[in-house]
């Protein structure tokens, strides 16, 4: 959740624009390499 000027709780996303488009994508697949890596016991 993320405020306002007057740090008055604004209820809607807030964002952050990204320089590379790619970025969130790319993590989404490490978190699910890693998330396998834990399955299987071994630790990265």
């Amino acid at each position: 959740m993320g405020r306002d000027r007057a740090e008055a709780p604004v209820d809607e996303v807030v964002a952050l624009p990204a320089k590379d488009p790619h970025h969130i994508s790319r993590s989404l697949m490490q978190i699910m390499e890693l998330r396998e890596l834990r399955a299987q016991g071994d630790r990265p």
